[in-house]
């Protein structure tokens, strides 16, 4: 016997004697392996009596206060033979009316993740609440210095280029000036960090180059926080939490839009201003009526795009200039006035600005002094870093689905009592193998089951979105394919007639430069993610994920970095480098040696390391670690998908799950699908029969492992579900993974 409890009203639902709920509970299928699990029931219908109107308050009528919205789900637990045996939600469909009184409610059940994803809606990741990783104060420059960079870093600043291509000369400062739209970024030490002659735009970082990248384990904190979840399980892995997002949005969103600032820094650079004429502080220079002397003002200011940047006394403008390298009109202090300075400018950029006093003794020339001022400050994002302004143009819904398909995630859920929806999360290869078997075989029903095909297709291919950056066009030229692309055809698919599947990511894949000193060709340790296309316009805004490491503190890696173009050079010693390849360290320093513990690289097909192609890191492709079992087994042509059908009693079925293994007659069987009917417990099963043992990727596995000298290294995935690492020696150690090991070093 079926009853449905309404948690939040305590009661439970009157139901027609008869009335049967027809509940379908969805697995990962292998033949469709990146759909996510959830449950969803048939339409219900139940009768309006007097409990269910009080219920339901009355829903046909729009006078009754406090009424249901039906736009909401309503939280429920399935109970059978007085036990309980599914929470989820319930919503009403409609209400049936005759003559003006309701006579029945039209309801469906959804599994609490189908919470979840009402919850999200249609949210893009910029609607997500990201302020807690905002900075007021930001300075490009001290968020690029990277001294103390670790993985648990919310927001860290990866060597990237999306506004001019960089290249790496370490003797010759101008090497850049004869390339179109590309900077030098090699700091170099003969001019030193003394003024350059150098005033071009060619040479050295700027503030306007720096894109930060926030880590994912943040941006899950924060969706739990903003919408009522918890996850937990494989996505609190370290390989998934220390991904991180390029905040890789256009600021700019049209031509003619106005970006802000105001000169808030201001240092004296030469001179002093007499304290009896005024005093200078951090956003102003305040005059005390120097007259009858004579004192007067006048600035210069260079920055990017156009713009107006403007001299005020006491609030009024007083002397502007509008183009950069322009020096303005001299403004004479006349009284007791308050100077400031503040910019308008079409795109958001670092505004330096030298500003020059110039004091004459109407009785004593001998006291003629001049002071010289400078400020260096940021206008719009440049100067307050706001998260939500930078994050990718995507639904919150998106964002995670393509995690759970980077990953091959499968997720449960259940819902606390507080309304908390709690996503479990695994790797599909755990995940079916920590269900359990049941064995169905005396409740069979073998006289009407259809057995079909594994699946309709003849190939698998993986792929990200494409990014039409010159790297990635680059990479397709030389290779002749795209990176991090891979189509998965089994030795028999010949004999196999269907369609090519797709598992395609709303991300992009973002292959990596190592740059080369054009000076004697050396290859630096300096790696370098590049926005930009063949044409060398920015293409920008997409999805587009990577790791972090630290780079290396070597004077010959040391980047050049200037305020603006007439700035003097200072050098940047630490910063941090993008890399496609997750590496289990404690200290994530640049990755390019073999004894590095690589374990997930973001690609499906197996890449180079770029940061050290010789080093072999075959088997941390996403593919590899993730997918491999899942795909072989949906071409094991000696599997079959069969549908069957029996009467199971209650405790049985509550015991089902997605990842239960059936048995039938020494046969087992995994789940796509079943359909529950709780009036007469009949299931429908929608099965893949895998033959008299389990797949052995699904299955717990012990392998000796030794090397003949020295230390080596195998990756797997454990018995709880992720990858990790263990080191061997000449004793050896017995591995036990689910599935065959992922990768192997010095064995």
């Amino acid at each position: 016997m079926l009853r449905i409890y309404l948690n939040n009203e305590s009661e439970y639902l009157d139901l027609y004697e008869n009335e049967s709920l027809e509940l379908t509970v969805e697995a990962k299928d292998l033949s469709d392996p990146v759909k996510i699990i959830g449950d969803i029931s048939k339409e219900l219908t139940v009768p309006a009596t007097k409990k269910n109107n009080n219920i339901f308050k009355h829903y046909h009528r729009g006078d009754v206060v406090g009424q249901i919205d039906a736009r909401k789900f309503i939280q429920c637990t399935l109970i059978m033979a007085n036990q309980p045996n599914k929470t989820g939600r319930i919503s009403i469909e409609s209400v049936s009316v005759k003559s003006g009184v309701p006579y029945e409610y039209k309801l469906r059940y959804y599994s609490d993740l189908a919470e979840m994803i009402k919850k999200l809606g249609e949210d893009k990741m910029a609607d997500v609440d990201l302020s807690a990783y905002d900075d007021s104060n930001w300075v490009a420059k001290d968020a690029f210095r990277n001294t103390s960079f670790t993985h648990n870093q919310a927001v860290v600043y990866p060597l990237c280029a999306h506004r001019t291509r960089f290249i790496w000369s370490s003797s010759n400062p101008s090497a850049a000036l004869a390339l179109e739209n590309t900077k030098n970024i090699a700091y170099n030490s003969t001019i030193g960090t003394g003024t350059t002659s150098v005033t071009t735009q060619n040479f050295s970082m700027s503030p306007e180059d720096v894109i930060p990248a926030l880590r994912v384990g943040n941006i899950i904190d924060r969706l739990e926080l903003q919408y009522g979840l918890t996850f937990s399980g494989a996505i609190e892995e370290d390989y998934i939490q220390n991904l991180r997002l390029w905040l890789n949005k256009e600021i700019k969103e049209s031509e003619g839009s106005e970006f802000t600032g105001i000169a808030d820094t201001l240092s004296l650079t030469s001179g002093v201003l007499d304290s009896q004429d005024g005093f200078i502080s951090v956003n102003q220079i305040a005059f005390n009526n120097p007259s009858p002397d004579t004192t007067r003002v006048r600035f210069s200011a260079t920055y990017s795009g156009t713009g107006e940047v403007r001299m005020k006394s006491n609030g009024s403008t007083v002397q502007t200039i509008n183009s950069t390298g322009a020096t303005s009109g001299n403004h004479n202090i006349t009284g007791s006035e308050i100077i400031t300075f503040d910019a308008t400018t079409s795109v958001s950029t670092t505004v330096a600005i030298t500003i020059t006093i110039e004091h004459f003794d109407s009785v004593n020339s001998a006291n003629d002094y001049t002071v010289t001022v400078s400020d260096s400050f940021g206008t719009g994002a440049l100067g307050t870093l706001d998260i939500s302004q930078r994050v990718p143009d995507v639904t919150v819904k998106d964002f995670l689905r393509t995690l759970f398909e980077m990953f091959n995630l499968v997720a449960t859920s259940n819902t606390s009592t507080d309304g908390t929806v709690n996503i479990e999360t695994y790797h599909y290869d755990y995940f079916i193998y920590s269900g359990g078997v049941i064995d169905i075989s005396k409740y069979m029903d073998s006289s009407d089951r259809e057995v079909l095909p594994p699946n309709n297709y003849s190939s698998v291919t993986f792929e990200a979105t494409k990014g039409d950056t010159a790297i990635e066009t680059g990479y397709l030229n030389t290779q002749e394919r795209k990176f991090g692309y891979l189509n998965y055809k089994d030795d028999n698919s010949d004999r196999l007639s269907g369609t090519d599947y797709k598992v395609s990511l709303k991300s992009m894949f973002q292959p990596l430069e190592q740059l080369i000193d054009i000076t004697n060709n050396s290859v630096k340790e300096v790696e370098v993610a590049t926005f930009l296309d063949t044409d060398n316009n920015r293409k920008m805004g997409k999805l587009c994920f990577t790791y972090a490491t630290r780079s290396n503190t070597s004077s010959s890696t040391y980047i050049s970095w200037r305020e603006s173009t007439i700035s003097n050079q200072e050098f940047i010693s630490h910063y941090v480098l993008p890399s496609n390849v997750y590496a289990d360290e404690s200290v994530p320093l640049r990755q390019s040696v073999a004894s590095i513990n690589y374990l997930v690289g973001l690609h499906f097909s197996e890449e180079q390391l770029v940061s050290a192609p010789e080093v072999n890191i075959t088997g941390v492709s996403l593919y590899n670690n993730f997918y491999k079992g899942t795909v072989r087994n949906m071409f094991d042509e000696s599997f079959r998908r069969t549908k069957l059908k029996c009467y199971l009693p209650s405790n049985i079925i509550t015991d089902l799950a997605p990842n239960t293994k059936i048995l039938v007659n020494g046969s087992y069987y995994l789940i796509s699908s079943y359909t529950v009917d709780f009036r007469t417990q009949l299931v429908n099963f929608n099965l893949l029969l895998v033959g008299s043992k389990l797949p052995s990727d699904f299955e717990l596995q012990s392998n000796f492992y030794q090397t003949t000298s020295g230390t080596g290294r195998v990756t797997y995935m454990s018995s709880l579900g992720k990858i990790i690492y263990t080191d061997v020696g000449t004793g050896g150690s017995t591995i036990n993974s689910i599935g065959e090991v992922k990768s192997t070093y010095n064995l």
